[in-house]
Protein backbone atom coordinates (compact mmCIF):
# COMPACT_ATOMS: atom_id res chain seq x y z
CA UNK A 1 0.00 0.00 0.00
CA UNK A 2 2.88 2.23 0.58
CA UNK A 3 4.22 2.35 -2.78
CA UNK A 4 1.02 2.34 -4.47
CA UNK A 5 0.00 5.63 -3.01
CA UNK A 6 2.82 7.68 -4.16
CA UNK A 7 2.54 5.84 -7.59
CA UNK A 8 -1.18 6.97 -7.82
CA UNK A 9 -0.44 10.69 -6.47
CA UNK A 10 1.73 11.04 -9.14
CA UNK A 11 -0.39 9.95 -11.90
CA UNK A 12 -3.01 12.55 -10.31
CA UNK A 13 -0.81 14.62 -10.87
CA UNK A 14 0.30 13.79 -14.39
CA UNK A 15 -3.35 13.49 -15.64
CA UNK A 16 -4.13 17.09 -14.02
CA UNK A 17 -1.40 18.71 -16.01
CA UNK A 18 -1.76 16.65 -19.15
CA UNK A 19 -5.66 18.35 -18.64
CA UNK A 20 -4.66 21.91 -18.01
CA UNK A 21 -3.44 22.14 -21.69
CA UNK A 22 -0.53 24.17 -23.54
CA UNK A 23 -1.77 27.89 -22.23
CA UNK A 24 0.66 28.94 -25.06
CA UNK A 25 -2.74 30.88 -26.44
CA UNK A 26 -3.80 32.11 -23.16
CA UNK A 27 -1.51 34.99 -23.82
CA UNK A 28 -2.54 36.00 -27.46
CA UNK A 29 -4.18 39.49 -27.28
CA UNK A 30 -6.47 40.64 -30.25
CA UNK A 31 -5.54 44.20 -31.28
CA UNK A 32 -7.73 44.33 -34.51
CA UNK A 33 -9.53 42.03 -36.97
CA UNK A 34 -7.15 39.41 -38.04
CA UNK A 35 -4.29 40.78 -35.84
CA UNK A 36 -2.24 39.51 -32.57
CA UNK A 37 0.18 40.24 -29.81
CA UNK A 38 1.95 37.38 -28.45
CA UNK A 39 4.83 37.61 -26.79
CA UNK A 40 5.24 41.32 -28.22
CA UNK A 41 5.34 40.01 -31.86
CA UNK A 42 2.64 41.33 -33.91
CA UNK A 43 0.75 39.00 -36.20
CA UNK A 44 -0.95 40.15 -38.97
CA UNK A 45 -3.28 37.18 -40.35
CA UNK A 46 -5.50 39.15 -42.52
CA UNK A 47 -7.44 37.30 -45.22
CA UNK A 48 -9.02 39.28 -47.74
CA UNK A 49 -12.58 38.82 -48.89
CA UNK A 50 -13.29 35.70 -50.73
CA UNK A 51 -13.73 36.20 -54.53
CA UNK A 52 -10.42 38.30 -54.39
CA UNK A 53 -6.66 37.58 -54.60
CA UNK A 54 -5.45 36.21 -51.10
CA UNK A 55 -2.16 37.36 -49.91
CA UNK A 56 -0.22 34.40 -50.01
CA UNK A 57 1.70 35.12 -46.69
CA UNK A 58 1.16 36.57 -43.25
CA UNK A 59 3.80 38.99 -41.32
CA UNK A 60 4.73 38.56 -37.71
CA UNK A 61 6.35 42.27 -36.48
CA UNK A 62 9.00 43.02 -33.88
CA UNK A 63 9.47 46.99 -32.46
CA UNK A 64 13.39 47.50 -31.66
CA UNK A 65 13.51 47.64 -28.13
CA UNK A 66 14.89 51.08 -27.93
CA UNK A 67 14.52 53.87 -29.98
CA UNK A 68 16.65 57.25 -31.74
CA UNK A 69 15.19 60.83 -29.66
CA UNK A 70 14.41 63.49 -32.02
CA UNK A 71 14.66 66.70 -30.57
CA UNK A 72 14.12 68.66 -33.90
CA UNK A 73 10.40 68.36 -33.50
CA UNK A 74 8.16 69.40 -31.57
CA UNK A 75 7.14 67.80 -29.08
CA UNK A 76 10.22 65.56 -29.26
CA UNK A 77 9.42 62.07 -31.38
CA UNK A 78 11.27 58.87 -30.79
CA UNK A 79 11.98 57.05 -33.69
CA UNK A 80 12.93 53.13 -34.09
CA UNK A 81 12.73 50.05 -36.31
CA UNK A 82 10.41 47.21 -36.72
CA UNK A 83 11.64 44.36 -38.56
CA UNK A 84 8.67 42.06 -40.17
CA UNK A 85 9.18 38.42 -40.81
CA UNK A 86 6.82 37.28 -44.35
CA UNK A 87 5.48 33.61 -43.45
CA UNK A 88 3.89 31.37 -46.24
CA UNK A 89 0.35 30.29 -45.59
CA UNK A 90 -0.21 27.27 -47.41
CA UNK A 91 1.71 24.47 -48.69
CA UNK A 92 4.67 22.45 -48.36
CA UNK A 93 6.51 26.11 -46.91
CA UNK A 94 3.32 26.47 -44.45
CA UNK A 95 4.68 28.47 -41.51
CA UNK A 96 8.10 28.69 -43.13
CA UNK A 97 10.10 32.16 -43.23
CA UNK A 98 10.49 32.83 -46.78
CA UNK A 99 11.45 37.11 -46.35
CA UNK A 100 12.45 39.72 -43.95
CA UNK A 101 12.18 43.26 -44.37
CA UNK A 102 13.01 46.59 -41.53
CA UNK A 103 10.56 49.35 -41.92
CA UNK A 104 11.04 52.57 -39.73
CA UNK A 105 8.25 53.61 -37.66
CA UNK A 106 8.75 57.25 -38.74
CA UNK A 107 5.88 58.53 -40.77
CA UNK A 108 8.11 61.72 -41.89
CA UNK A 109 11.16 60.90 -44.16
CA UNK A 110 12.57 63.91 -43.27
CA UNK A 111 12.79 62.88 -40.01
CA UNK A 112 13.70 59.68 -39.72
CA UNK A 113 14.73 57.11 -42.87
CA UNK A 114 17.36 54.39 -44.81
CA UNK A 115 19.78 56.70 -46.79
CA UNK A 116 20.63 55.68 -50.50
CA UNK A 117 23.36 52.86 -50.59
CA UNK A 118 24.20 52.37 -53.98
CA UNK A 119 21.63 49.81 -54.19
CA UNK A 120 22.81 47.61 -50.50
CA UNK A 121 23.05 48.67 -47.59
CA UNK A 122 25.47 46.97 -45.11
CA UNK A 123 24.15 46.18 -41.55
CA UNK A 124 26.40 44.30 -39.00
CA UNK A 125 24.37 41.98 -36.92
CA UNK A 126 25.51 40.98 -33.39
CA UNK A 127 24.07 37.66 -31.35
CA UNK A 128 24.03 38.21 -28.21
CA UNK A 129 24.16 34.98 -25.93
CA UNK A 130 23.11 34.16 -22.31
CA UNK A 131 26.91 34.86 -21.38
CA UNK A 132 26.83 38.78 -22.94
CA UNK A 133 29.68 37.92 -25.17
CA UNK A 134 28.43 38.34 -28.86
CA UNK A 135 29.00 36.51 -32.21
CA UNK A 136 29.73 39.37 -35.48
CA UNK A 137 27.78 38.68 -38.46
CA UNK A 138 28.46 41.14 -41.14
CA UNK A 139 25.65 40.95 -44.52
CA UNK A 140 23.97 43.00 -47.11
CA UNK A 141 20.26 43.58 -47.34
CA UNK A 142 18.91 45.82 -50.56
CA UNK A 143 17.29 49.39 -49.67
CA UNK A 144 13.84 50.15 -52.17
CA UNK A 145 12.67 53.18 -50.71
CA UNK A 146 13.54 55.30 -47.57
CA UNK A 147 11.27 53.21 -44.70
CA UNK A 148 11.44 49.96 -45.81
CA UNK A 149 14.85 47.67 -46.42
CA UNK A 150 14.79 44.38 -47.83
CA UNK A 151 16.65 41.89 -46.39
CA UNK A 152 18.74 40.06 -48.94
CA UNK A 153 19.25 36.53 -46.85
CA UNK A 154 17.66 34.91 -43.95
CA UNK A 155 20.18 35.33 -41.38
CA UNK A 156 17.46 37.24 -38.89
CA UNK A 157 15.07 34.29 -39.91
CA UNK A 158 17.69 31.41 -38.77
CA UNK A 159 18.30 33.85 -34.90
CA UNK A 160 14.60 34.22 -34.49
CA UNK A 161 14.08 30.44 -34.65
CA UNK A 162 16.78 29.86 -32.17
CA UNK A 163 15.28 32.73 -30.23
CA UNK A 164 18.17 34.86 -29.91
CA UNK A 165 18.49 37.88 -28.84
CA UNK A 166 20.38 40.37 -31.34
CA UNK A 167 21.26 43.75 -32.22
CA UNK A 168 22.08 45.67 -35.61
CA UNK A 169 24.13 48.50 -36.47
CA UNK A 170 22.02 49.89 -39.62
CA UNK A 171 22.76 53.22 -41.47
CA UNK A 172 20.38 55.73 -40.90
CA UNK A 173 19.60 59.12 -41.51
CA UNK A 174 17.99 61.62 -39.13
CA UNK A 175 16.53 65.44 -40.16
CA UNK A 176 17.71 64.76 -43.60
CA UNK A 177 21.26 65.23 -42.06
CA UNK A 178 24.42 63.22 -43.01
CA UNK A 179 23.94 59.33 -43.06
CA UNK A 180 24.92 57.43 -39.23
CA UNK A 181 25.13 54.22 -38.09
CA UNK A 182 23.09 53.29 -35.38
CA UNK A 183 22.16 50.51 -33.05
CA UNK A 184 18.68 48.75 -32.83
CA UNK A 185 18.26 45.98 -30.09
CA UNK A 186 15.75 42.94 -30.71
CA UNK A 187 14.43 40.27 -28.52
CA UNK A 188 13.28 36.61 -30.30
CA UNK A 189 12.70 34.86 -27.35
CA UNK A 190 9.24 33.30 -27.76
CA UNK A 191 9.26 33.49 -31.50
CA UNK A 192 6.85 31.34 -32.73
CA UNK A 193 5.61 30.94 -36.39
CA UNK A 194 2.28 29.79 -35.07
CA UNK A 195 -0.35 31.68 -32.76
Amino acid sequence: MKKVLPLVLLSILMLLASCAGDNSKGNVEKLAEGVFQKNGFIYDMKELPSGKNVIPFYTIGKLSSNVLNNSFTNPPSEMGITLYFSLDKKGGNKNEIISAYLESTATDESLFKFPRCLSVCPITIEAINADGTTETIKTMYGRPNVFKMELEDLVLADLAKKQQKIRMRIAVSRNNQNTTFEWFYFDFTGFTPEL
